[in-house]
Formats: structure tokens, C-alpha cells, sequence
């Protein structure tokens, strides 16, 4: 994959301290890590250090998201799966649903 990138959206009462990768501050609470060209299978990690807000409520639930660029979609006809996920109390449920006609004969990881 060449000129990849992940952006992570941090929750409004998250406030960004600092991250351990150079990064590029896009919008707000929306930060853009440049990786670079990546071979399959590449594997890696960074972290990002923030502070919870005092406008937040105790207890109250915090999200975060990450998402890898540019997007690459391969010719595959196996199963597509969709996960989807919900916080309820102190518990986060996942829904996961295979997406084609293709029906899962194994495990997937």
C-alpha cells in the first residue's frame, strides 16, 4: 500500500496531550499519522496521550476511532463480514454479520 495513513478521531471531551508518531492535526479532534508505503501483512502500533475533560460526567462513556487510508478493496468472493459494536453501562456488545451470499466454513480472525 503506498502513502498510507491512519486518522483517529478522538471523543470532543478527550483533549490531546501528545502521541509517540509525528502526526498532522486535519480538523479539530481528527489527527492524521502518515505511515508511509506498507507491505502486506505489515504490522505496527503508536500511541496517542490525552486527557479526559472536566466538562465530562463521571462515568460517562468515551469513543475513539481509527481508520487505515487509502482504502484497498481486493477481487474476493468469501465472506464479508460487518462488525458493528454498542456501549451499554460498563459492557460493549459487538454485532457481527457476514455481508454475502458467501457462507463462512471456518473461523475467522
Amino acid at each position: 500500500m503506498e502513502d498510507a495513513y491512519i486518522e483517529v478521531r478522538l471523543d470532543p471531551f478527550l483533549e490531546f496531550n501528545s502521541a509517540s508518531d509525528d502526526f498532522i492535526n486535519l480538523l479539530g479532534d481528527t489527527y492524521t499519522f502518515p505511515l508511509g508505503n506498507l507491505d502486506a501483512d505489515s504490522c505496527g502500533s503508536f500511541q496517542v496521550y490525552f486527557t479526559v475533560s472536566c466538562d465530562s460526567e463521571e462515568g460517562q462513556s468515551h469513543c475513539t476511532e481509527a481508520q487505515i487510508f487509502p482504502i484497498q478493496y481486493f477481487d474476493w468472493d468469501g465472506p464479508i463480514l460487518e462488525v458493528d459494536s454498542r456501549c451499554e453501562g460498563d459492557s460493549v456488545h459487538f454485532f457481527i454479520k457476514n455481508k454475502s451470499a458467501s457462507p463462512m466454513t471456518e473461523a475467522s480472525s
